[in-house]
């Protein structure tokens, strides 16, 4: 309850009734122990509603609230349409309080420019470095004027934590006088500076950063943090940024030559024709990873050469270079006619991966040979060729397809199961999850004058029916999306962030941990399944993929319940770990954070990886994105494997 003292306080004001109100909401609030969010919400109510009486009231309150809660006073205080705002949050941010403090001087930086210019004169004579490096973080978040000098002594400083503050801040403003001090740091022998240079490099932009970046690229000193550079690199955007990648083409060095490739792949959303001048010209290299770079990175300029760029690929002596073509024909679309007898003539190859791609490549020729071909496939050795053969008849759209799926249904039992029924669903619009019984019924009494709805309406059909559908051999659900039949690996991040508080009860850790615990109860048993860990190093439950018997499912709670969120977040490792693992088919990754450790932590390394990796293998990638996950990195990386993403940043 809010105590006596304050209750004298308020009458001592004598508050609106709207601020009675107010405060005694809050106080029913803590009676009953509400949610944290209730809480919040209500002090934010006191100080955004009732002017300077919010203000002094929320002051009063200061000293008795929950730590949890003098943060969200602090900014509701910073918030309020009162005069007295300025001199409050000043006053606070010299209490010896280290919540209120550091909240108070982060609000300064954006009530305007009295509290930036306080800020900045209050730097300059601040003694204490933690004090000075969140109020140089804080005036650059909130992009204040006349920060030239102050950036400079700062990325000069002797203090490490406000040097590399500094460099960021260098970068962030594109300071001219500075760049020479980023130039320098990026070759400085402590890899936190180098680090700090890179990114502040790339933000700086244009011709004087993108050479300094390219030369760091070819120092053998940066290779331990060459993820740091790439990303840099990869955020080119303009043409002057551009140019200087092609330029570095020109080099015998095939590693070199990779990842200018990449930054150009990167670089071809931005500037796609100038950026496929560098990818066409790398087609003609000997070296095939050259190529492969080259081909990737034309899929995402796509010139309108390059359908017959693949194509002419087709006949490549080099079985890599084929697949690579094959693949990207199977991702642009647009295949002519002419190109058809050549790519069924490769779905019968030898090699398992040709096989795969060719079939997908169909999949955008709605002919009767290229359809019998897919139908063909639906009885391949390899569970991804009868997984590329579903997608294409998706594509088709043909009743003929409808018997073979109903009867694949039947024999499978992996992921390709679980594509085929959904594939039921979305070319007639029914549903019957996977009672085959129930799809050969229904099939059979169709009328002779049957024709499947478009895409669209088959969609609507199945929402507006979901409470009738018969679901049998369901396996539930992980964060709302189906876990498929067949193979599946589930990759949660206990990096040091997950022991942030999830809600006063648990951390993110423990919340997650209990929901995949949630998951494994609910698999059949005959699921394959397995964990994989990952914070700075990838932590294996298995080596090999158990069924979801009850000794497995118990042995897998032990294992997560022994989880500790500690260190970096070594993403790409793991990831790399679950997708190479034998008879996985589906891969469930949750995180809370941006890649930071590991062989690659460029988010577009990443992806171009990855997707390079599993390409051939055609794992399906979902993602979770939580806490400060780069949500929109997720969804890339879900969407390029044909997998889901949720996104639970926002929904905290």
């Amino acid at each position: 309850m809010i105590t006596l003292m304050l209750a004298a306080t308020c009458i001592a004001q004598e508050p609106s009734v709207e601020l009675g109100q107010l405060i005694q909401e809050y106080s029913n609030l803590l009676a009953e122990n509400a949610s944290q969010s209730k809480r919040r919400n209500a002090i934010y109510r006191i100080g955004m509603s009732c002017g300077d009486e919010g203000v002094k009231a929320l002051k009063e309150m200061l000293p008795s609230m929950l730590p949890n809660f003098k943060t969200a006073a602090v900014h509701s205080i910073s918030l309020a349409e009162s005069d007295l705002v300025f001199n409050t949050i000043k006053e606070l941010s010299t209490t010896t309080n280290a919540a209120i403090s550091t909240q108070a001087l982060r609000c300064l930086a954006h009530i305007g420019i009295e509290g930036q210019e306080y800020l900045s004169s209050r730097w300059r004579h601040e003694d204490d470095p933690s004090i000075r490096l969140i109020i140089l973080q804080s005036l650059l978040n909130n992009d204040a004027v006349g920060l030239e000098s102050l950036v400079i002594k700062a990325a000069n400083d002797d203090n490490q934590r406000i040097q590399l503050a500094g460099l960021e801040g260098i970068g962030k403003i594109k300071l001219e006088k500075g760049f020479k001090i980023l130039r320098d740091a990026s070759t400085d022998p402590i890899i936190a500076v180098r680090r700090a240079a890179f990114s502040a490099l790339g933000e700086f932009g244009g011709k004087k950063a993108f050479r300094a970046l390219i030369s760091a690229v070819d120092d053998r000193r940066n290779d331990y943090i060459m993820g740091s550079v790439l990303k840099a690199l990869n955020s080119a955007e303009t043409s002057i940024e551009v140019k200087e990648i092609l330029k570095a083409l020109n080099t015998r060095d095939t590693l070199m030559q990779e990842r200018m490739l990449e930054a150009l792949a990167a670089a071809a959303r931005h500037q796609p024709e100038l950026a496929a001048k560098g990818l066409r010209k790398s087609l003609a290299s000997n070296e095939f990873r050259v190529r492969s770079a080259a081909i990737r990175g034309l899929v995402v300029a796509r010139p309108e050469d390059v359908v017959s760029l693949m194509l002419k690929r087709l006949n490549h002596g080099h079985s890599a270079t084929r697949t690579d073509a094959l693949w990207a024909l199977s991702v642009l679309g647009n295949i002519p006619a002419s190109a058809e007898l050549k790519l069924i003539e490769l779905t019968k190859s030898k090699d398992g991966p040709i096989r795969l791609h060719a079939t997908a490549a169909l999949g955008w020729l709605d002919t009767d040979s290229a359809h019998a071909t897919c139908l063909a496939r639906l009885t391949d050795d390899w569970w991804a060729v009868r997984s590329a053969a579903v997608s294409s008849l998706l594509k088709m759209r043909r009743e003929t397809s409808v018997q073979q799926l109903i009867a694949i249904s039947q024999r499978e039992a992996g992921r390709v199961k679980s594509e085929a029924i959904n594939t039921l669903s979305l070319l007639t619009g029914m549903n019957f999850g996977a009672n085959v019984g129930a799809w050969r019924a229904w099939w059979g009494d169709r009328r002779p004058d049957y024709s499947l709805p478009s895409l669209d309406v088959a969609i609507r059909m199945v929402k507006d029916a979901q409470d009738k559908i018969v679901r049998n051999g369901d396996t539930g659900t992980y964060h709302g999306m189906p876990v498929p039949a067949g193979g599946v690996i589930f990759v949660l991040d206990t990096s040091g962030s997950m022991g942030s508080r999830f809600s006063s009860k648990e951390t993110y850790l423990a919340h997650f941990v209990e929901a995949l615990k949630g998951t494994l109860k609910n698999l059949p048993a005959s699921q394959p399944f397995g964990i994989v860990l990952f914070g700075s190093s990838v932590r294996v439950w298995k080596t090999n993929l158990v069924e979801a018997n009850q000794e497995n499912i118990k042995s897998a709670i032990s294992f997560l319940s022994k989880a500790r969120a500690a260190g970096g977040t070594n993403l790409f490792d793991a990831v790399e770990t679950a997708i190479l693992m034998e008879d996985v088919q589906t891969v469930f990754l949750l995180t809370d954070g941006q890649p930071t450790m590991g062989k690659r932590t460029a988010t577009s390394d990443i992806l171009n990886e990855l997707g390079r990796l599993n390409r051939d293998i055609r794992i399906q990638i979902n993602t979770i994105a939580a806490g400060s996950a780069a949500a929109d990195f997720m969804r890339e990386l879900a969407e390029a494997s044909g997998g889901e993403a949720v996104d639970l940043t926002k929904k905290k």
